[in-house]
């Protein structure tokens, strides 16, 4: 078992993707795009598709005894759209047509996350040729959001978004998107002042790209800084769960909630995640937040 990192050639992934092709060309997926959720292939199809609701990411391929089972979460792909939701089912096909188990090493090797990073981004290039040009704007999607998460990254298991997009545009037969106006730079964070005796922490989406997460307790970041969308108008998404000492002076969960709406920014703007309990969250100008409400 080898230690060091993985990367696998250009004769090598073309080889797999091939066959991965080859695979799916005998089954039902080859006869239409990748389904959306809501309208899974039949149980004798090449993988099971389960919603699962309390997954943390938009999909996920495992192999059970040798057999693929996608698990998707349906609010968070009705988050991202029908288009992006295209997508990653088509990418989590990839997983399925090229056998993703990571079996040739173990988590805890050094070389690990490059080879499933080079995994996720033989999924993102099978997806890009099995949707494109039929799905153009599925793939133009992907390469938007992608470019929008620029150098975030959803794990060290995954590459960043710049990479992504760089793969999907090189596997797909479509035209690049058109330009999009100039990215700003703004940043958000939550209030120092202690909420009652409570914690929060928060996941914020904008255009349903995944931003981050912020809190005021110290786990993660207070404030981050947001690059890569243009000035105007944006939607955004977050989903806040709040903490209390109990009487060991030990962190426990006190309920959760979330909230969605719409924020106009400009270059060096600064926003605040407000978070009350009992409350719906916002994302507000910071000084807004800060005057009386």
């Amino acid at each position: 078992m080898t230690t060091t990192q993985w990367h696998p050639s250009p004769a090598a992934v073309t080889r797999r993707r091939r066959r991965g092709l080859a695979a799916l060309a005998a089954g039902a997926l080859a006869l239409a795009p990748p389904p959306l959720p809501a309208q899974a292939p039949p149980g004798d199809g090449p993988a099971r598709v389960i919603p699962d609701d309390t997954l943390r990411d938009l999909a996920r391929t495992v192999f059970e005894h040798g057999r693929p089972t996608i698990y998707y979460n349906p609010a968070l792909m009705a988050r991202v759209g029908p288009r992006l939701a295209r997508f990653f089912m088509a990418h989590e096909y990839g997983h399925v047509a090229m056998r993703h188990e990571s079996g040739a090493l173990a988590a805890g090797d050094s070389g690990f996350p490059a080879f499933r990073q080079g995994e996720e981004l033989e999924a993102d290039c099978y997806a890009a040729e099995r949707l494109g040009p039929a799905d153009a704007d599925a793939v133009r999607a992907a390469v938007v959001f992608f470019r929008q998460m620029g150098s975030f990254r959803f794990d060290d298991l995954h590459p960043t978004g710049h990479r992504r997009a760089d793969a999907v545009l090189a596997c797909a037969d479509i035209a690049a998107p058109e330009p999009r106006p100039a990215p700003v730079a703004f940043t958000v964070g939550m209030p120092d002042e202690p909420l009652d005796g409570r914690g929060c922490e928060g996941d914020l989406w904008i255009d349903g790209v995944p931003i981050g997460s912020l809190s005021t307790l110290r786990r993660v970041a207070g404030r981050l800084t947001v690059r890569g969308f243009a000035a105007g108008a944006h939607r955004y998404s977050v989903t806040t769960r709040f903490y209390a000492l109990d009487h060991g002076q030990q962190i426990i969960p006190a309920g959760q909630s979330s909230g969605a709406g719409a924020i106009d920014v400009g270059a060096g703007d600064e926003l605040a995640l407000v978070c009350r309990q009992g409350a719906r969250p916002e994302l507000l100008p910071a000084a807004r937040a800060s005057g009386p409400r």
